[in-house]
């Protein structure tokens, strides 16, 4: 019996496409490549281009209303003209942005309302926990096509003072409902305003996002990787135990200019 789709909402299916479409079905890592612009604002200028990796695992419970992304990141900043990995911006250090523990929690309400988020990053002084951002879902062309849109509001004390961001993911499947797994056509639209910490205390990133195959991410990531990273780690998908959760990453999660990404 085919599912009944109302006007809006969210149905198993809905979920079961997120889940599949963000996360993969569970047999291993998805990849999502990303590159991107930082814009001063207001002026506009150039700031840096922004290119990274995104590496994630998904989990589902048994009653399939709950899936779980274990997943890691890595971003860095190039030179708007050269292309080069960032170094220094007016004689301040710039360094990677690494995330290499996160634990987002997606939950679906039986109602049909929105797609709850529950998220952990970091460990020990480091943990970082935000809850209460929701997923919404829109269906192009009878079902064809969705997209679903994670808005993030961040407010947040950290141990270097108050961090106010916004974020927004607009995801797209344009898989055929019936199951056509072509990744190609999976694509997500980040945009940002926020701190950059050092290149400003206001700036806009805007970026694109494309999920790819292991043979394709390993070219890509083998092609792009600079400075101390280590491939290993970066191409793998956080592991789903105690260990992982409690192992500290030795980064500052939220400190200004680190972007939050899910």
């Amino acid at each position: 019996v085919k599912e009944t789709k109302p006007a809006s909402g969210w149905t198993e299916g809905d979920f079961r496409r997120w889940c599949s479409m963000k996360l993969g079905d569970g047999a291993g890592p998805v990849f999502w490549c990303i590159q991107g612009d930082l814009f001063e604002y207001p002026s506009g200028k150039l700031l840096a281009k922004v290119e990274g990796i995104d590496v994630a695992r998904c989990v589902t419970e048994e009653d399939g209303d709950v899936c779980h992304q274990l997943s890691r990141k890595l971003f860095v900043f190039r030179h708007p003209v050269t292309g080069t990995v960032m170094k220094q911006f007016d004689g301040k250090p710039v360094t990677h942005i690494q995330y290499p523990y996160q634990h987002v929690t997606y939950r679906r309400n039986a109602d049909g309302g929105p797609v709850t988020t529950e998220v952990a990053m970091g460990a020990g002084k480091a943990l970082t926990r935000m809850a209460g951002n929701a997923v919404e879902v829109r269906r192009i062309d009878g079902g064809a096509k969705a997209c679903f849109t994670c808005p993030v509001f961040l407010d947040l004390d950290t141990d270097q003072g108050r961090y106010e961001a916004y974020e927004n993911y607009d995801y797209f499947d344009d898989r055929d409902s019936d199951g056509d797994t072509n990744r190609r056509t999976h694509r997500c639209v980040w945009t940002r305003f926020g701190p950059a910490a050092p290149m400003t205390e206001e700036g806009v990133l805007h970026a694109l996002a494309w999920r790819v195959d292991r043979g394709s991410v390993s070219t890509w990531s083998a092609r792009r990787r600079r400075g101390r990273t280590r491939r290993g780690i970066w191409t793998r998908s956080s592991g789903f135990s105690g260990r992982s959760r409690r192992r500290r990453s030795g980064c500052e999660w939220l400190a200004p200019g680190h972007l939050v990404k899910y």
